[in-house]
């Protein structure tokens, strides 16, 4: 513990973290998980400093003064990892090991939740008499995924039976029955980051009408997405604009802003602010509505420079 903690005061982060984790395969102090997480934190490496910090709020000895303090960093850091919830599929063993993008073997029971960084990942599982399984996908930030892991009992054939006779072992599930890798279907699947936009724009004030806003959106990041699109209907024109996801999940709260340019008496400009709620309806299909305003950059005497303008429409993705 002393020579890592002096090896941190020196700034030398990877020696800190070798020697910690050699003391803790020594020694499994409870103290010595929250030294590992801090040194991966001070390394960058969040999703595995996520992981210990889980393994130390887990385990019974963990210091209750310390408790609060370690689950606020870790929701810190949960804002920009994915989690993903590892469970055994039906028919599974529940003392089987996992792996998660390359990492070391743990049993199940301690990697329950596994932090991530945002993409894709890969999960193993493996026991004995049992075929190894690995699962694939994809969870972004703030996001969870959860991933059944059904390892198939593997056939043996006994000494008194015939060669060519195979039985699977007793308590196994039949063969056909066997489920292979899958997701649990109410899993959270990463949504498609391209897709198309369909909104209609209602102008309450005058010029009282609507307009229709068809053009491409895509999500630069898990919260941020952009899309531009042609103005038709009451008024013609285009837009830039995108919007932020206050919150993850399906049910997202939005804060959106963009720039229009509208095609009346010669172009003209305006700014648009608005609050709003996009629904998930699935990864290729999302609803929203928003409740805005804009502001007309040199309007005209007919046009109030300032308008109310609520907004709804669909996102349709690949």
């Amino acid at each position: 513990m002393q020579s890592g903690v002096r090896l941190l005061k020196q700034k030398d982060y990877l020696g800190a973290l070798a020697v910690f984790r050699d003391a803790y395969q020594r020694f499994p102090s409870v103290k010595l998980l929250l030294n590992i997480g801090t040194t991966l934190k001070l390394l960058g490496r969040n999703a595995e400093a996520a992981n210990a910090y889980q393994r130390y709020l887990d385990d019974p000895q963990a210091d209750p003064a310390r408790r609060a303090e370690v689950a606020d960093v870790l929701s810190t850091l949960d804002r920009v990892l994915g989690r993903l919830q590892l469970a055994a599929g039906p028919g599974s063993p529940k003392d089987a090991s996992v792996s998660v993008n390359g990492g070391e073997w743990l049993p199940l029971a301690q990697a329950a939740v596994v932090r991530v960084d945002p993409g894709p990942y890969k999960v193993a599982a493996r026991r004995d008499g049992f075929t190894p399984v690995e699962v694939n996908g994809g969870v972004g930030a703030g996001e969870q995924a959860v991933v059944d892991l059904a390892l198939v009992a593997q056939v043996v054939a006994p000494a008194d039976v015939g060669s060519g006779d195979l039985l699977p072992r007793p308590g196994a599930e039949p063969l056909e029955d066997q489920p292979g890798v899958h997701a649990r279907a109410g899993a959270q699947q990463p949504r498609s980051r391209f897709g198309l936009m369909l909104r209609g724009h209602f102008h309450v004030t005058e010029p009282a009408g609507a307009a229709a806003l068809v053009g491409p959106t895509m999500d630069v990041t898990s919260r941020i997405e952009v899309n531009i699109g042609a103005l038709v209907g009451r008024f013609r024109g285009g837009y830039l604009g995108g919007s932020f996801a206050i919150l993850p999940g399906r049910l997202r709260p939005l804060a959106a802003a963009g720039v229009l340019l509208v095609v009346d008496d010669g172009p003209r400009f305006a700014a648009r602010g608005a609050l709003g709620l996009e629904v998930s309806v699935s990864r290729n299909l999302s609803v929203f509505v928003e409740v805005g305003g804009e502001h007309v950059f040199d309007a005209p005497m007919t046009v109030f420079a300032n308008a109310f303008v609520p907004s709804a429409g669909v996102y349709g993705r690949l």
